[in-house]
């Protein structure tokens, strides 16, 4: 395979590279018949455990942009999935930043309702405009206007990591990403096994500051939009964080989930990965999966934590975040 071929394969899910070379080897092989009967093409399907037609999807999107990724996921290729145009989604697009994006997706439709009812306009169905106001707030074009300093968020990814000193056990890993508020980026990316708690968030904002993606400021703001669980280590955070000259702003949650402005930042760029926002306080026990042989391969934590860095931080912002928050401070607790 070329290096170009090569350097796009290993960006993709760890756990689907294999995958993704014997595709190409076997796709490559066919396309290089003059003349290929249907007893190739059917031998070809059987050896990458797909059907003729789905065999022959997969062909024609690889003769054409030679893209690893669209061979990534398990089935093949999907093709993007349309949404016929509607009156009401130009208001939606010009007003979405005049909502709080901090707000649950139910309170941030009924403000959109609200206010396409005083203008006179017809908005989507409950579910397509949830869709269309994620879809907006992904693409980052319009982020709301009363965010600033930082935010963190955490999701659970659906990669089979393997369990340090388990033999063949695979478990999901947890992203905790750092960002920028106010400019909608990710900034930094902390990847393990351990389950979010107090700690992890120590950790992550000290790893960041040592690494340079946040710098402290008195000046800069003092926000920190981040959820967190009940139980007296969060309590401690709090007051860590407030005598570190922060301000946090967010939902104290009896079950800790994530996909805020993160998980949305997030999804975008790992497309074949699936994630698991609800699975983020769970321990490893609980975020055990089975490995698909035929399909996936258990990868370790090392490797799924240079593609997920790679493919979240391939554009770093040029300045790093600002933030009020002390890191000496809140290392040293109260």
């Amino acid at each position: 395979m070329s290096t170009d071929i090569e350097r796009k394969i290993a960006i993709i899910a760890p756990h689907r590279q294999a995958l993704v070379r014997r595709r190409i080897r076997v796709l490559d092989r066919y396309g290089a018949l003059a003349n290929p009967s249907p007893q190739d093409r059917e031998e070809a399907a059987a050896e990458l455990g797909l059907k003729p037609a789905g065999f022959l999807r997969l062909h024609r999107v690889w003769q054409g942009m030679r893209n690893p990724l669209d061979l990534a996921s398990v089935g093949g290729p999907r093709g993007p999935v349309g949404r016929r145009p509607h009156e009401g989604d130009d208001f939606v697009r010009k007003n979405i930043a005049l909502i709080a994006d901090s707000q649950p997706m139910s309170s941030q439709i009924a403000s959109i309702r609200a206010l396409a009812e005083e203008a006179g306009v017809k908005v989507r169905s409950h579910v397509s405009l949830a869709k269309l106001i994620e879809e907006l707030r992904t693409k980052g074009g319009s982020p709301s206007q009363d965010r600033s300093g930082l935010f963190l968020d955490h999701v659970a990814l659906d990669i089979p990591v393997l369990i340090e000193g388990r033999s063949g056990e695979a478990a999901m890993p947890i992203a905790s990403v750092l960002g920028d508020a106010s400019r909608n980026c990710i900034v930094h990316v902390m990847l393990s096994m351990e389950a979010v708690d107090a700690d992890r968030v120590v950790s992550i904002l000290e790893e960041a500051n040592r690494r340079g993606r946040i710098i402290s400021s008195p000046a800069a703001p003092r926000d920190l939009h981040m959820d967190v669980g009940l139980g007296s280590s969060w309590m401690k955070l709090d007051a860590r964080l407030q005598f570190a000259g922060t301000v946090r702003e967010g939902r104290s949650m009896r079950v800790l989930r994530g996909g805020g402005q993160g998980g949305r930042l997030v999804h975008p760029q790992l497309l074949e990965f699936r994630a698991r926002p609800n699975a983020i306080g769970k321990p490893v026990e609980q975020r055990l999966v089975q490995v698909r042989k035929s399909v996936d391969e258990a990868v370790p934590l090392a490797s799924a934590r240079t593609v997920v860095e790679a493919r979240l931080l391939k554009v770093l912002p040029r300045k790093p975040a600002e933030t009020a928050i002390g890191i000496e401070r809140l290392m040293a607790g109260c």
